[in-house]
């Protein structure tokens, strides 16, 4: 927990249910094809890491930072983002079925089909650019 890591490479590590709260993994970290699944990342600030093809599905990725993350093709069913913000993220392909979005924020992201981003909107995301659809309990 709190592992200073700017710049690592773990490109296709495997870091199934590994403890990375609070983590810094900010700029030009490599997390290409790593396996994050269950893994614990609460509050990790992973801005600017290049998560392309990551599998991060259940993931703990409460309150943690993936502003301008690089997430095309990252598996990311199941995960919870609650409260994050993924601000200027990449989500192109990134597959966010079934993963909890209340609060995360999706400001200026790219890569997501209107229909995922109503989707995501109806689950509690933040898009910023028009009010928030109201979530049905």
């Amino acid at each position: 927990t709190g592992a200073y890591l700017i710049g690592a490479n773990l490109t296709g590590a495997y870091l199934i249910g590994a403890d990375l709260s609070s983590a810094d993994l900010r700029r030009r970290v490599h997390l290409i094809g790593t396996d994050l699944r269950g893994a614990n990342q609460i509050g990790a600030n992973l801005s600017g890491a290049n998560l392309i093809g990551a599998n991060l599905s259940g993931a703990n990725l409460i309150g943690a930072y993936l502003i301008g993350a690089n997430l095309t093709g990252a598996d990311l069913i199941g995960a919870n983002l609650t409260g994050a913000d993924l601000s200027e993220a990449d989500l192109s392909e990134a597959d966010l079925i079934s993963a909890i979005v209340t609060e995360a924020v999706f400001i200026d992201t790219i890569g997501l089909l209107e229909t995922e981003r109503a989707d995501l909107e109806r689950r509690g995301a933040i898009f910023g650019d028009r009010p928030p659809v109201p979530v049905l309990r």
